[in-house]
């Protein structure tokens, strides 16, 4: 699943699409016995929670996070280097996505990245809770921005 918005805490997990043979993931749960679906949820809510903390944890244990960040890294820069018009999450000037009004914010938003650099942002089809959530982070970040007078 992508995860977009900001880092850490604050994160947003597009659980919406995230898929199993080609079924929404969500649709699954919802389909199954419907007493464990809340449990379920719960597991999906509690995986990101672990997510989103797990470079402050490795941070703590290790003092670093370099191996995933070079990982990361790589994958980025062979997208770019060999053309590949992959899907990468990367922070970009929002200009509008999702209805977003705030030019000025850069979000984490998933981008195709060939070798001009970013060729093409598909708007992913997310759920009412995940882009409530992205425009709040687009709000309280343009609100940092503007207190910190950039």
């Amino acid at each position: 699943a992508f995860v977009v918005g900001e880092h850490g805490q604050n994160s947003i997990p597009l659980l919406s699409n995230i898929s199993v043979g080609g079924a929404p993931i969500m649709n699954l749960i919802d389909s199954r016995n419907h007493h464990h679906v809340t449990t379920q949820k719960e597991t999906l809510h509690k995986l990101h929670r672990d997510i989103a903390t797990a470079s402050d944890q490795v941070s703590k244990l290790k003092g670093q996070t370099s191996f995933a960040t070079a990982c990361s890294v790589v994958s980025l820069a062979r997208s770019v280097l060999c053309d590949q018009r992959r899907l990468h999450p990367v922070s970009l000037l929002s200009n509008g996505f999702y209805g977003i009004g705030r030019d000025d914010v850069f979000l984490s938003l998933p981008a195709l990245l060939g070798k001009n650099g970013i060729v093409g942002v598909p708007e992913l089809d997310l759920s009412h809770e995940e882009l409530a959530r992205l425009r709040d982070t687009a709000r309280d970040l343009y609100r940092e921005q503007a207190h910190l007078g950039i």
